[in-house]
């Protein structure tokens, strides 16, 4: 659940990035953000892409792949897509 409540308020920041600027985008705020989360909810790895217009304006890849090999996760790891659906429920819901 608690995962669920990251990737919401993760959605939720970036709707609230969305009219900012890229260079915010790749400010130390957000990525310090990230990883707070990430280390307060002990979630191994994210994923973040945000898109304005149609464009990746904003794409980054944090934590392990794989805790045992300690494999680093890129933006081309693929993540089982559990949960997601209460996700888009969700923010379906606020808009």
């Amino acid at each position: 659940m608690r995962k669920i409540v990251f990737l919401y308020c993760s959605v939720l920041l970036a709707s609230q990035l969305y009219a900012q600027t890229p260079a915010l985008l790749q400010s130390d705020s957000l990525q310090r953000y990230i990883q707070t989360a990430m280390n307060a909810w002990r979630i191994p790895a994210v994923a973040v892409c945000i898109v304005k217009d149609g464009r990746i304006v904003h794409q980054q890849a944090y934590g392990i792949a794989n805790l045992r090999t300690k494999q680093p996760v890129n933006t081309k790891t693929v993540f089982a897509p559990v949960g997601v659906l209460k996700l888009l429920v969700g923010v379906s819901t606020n808009q």
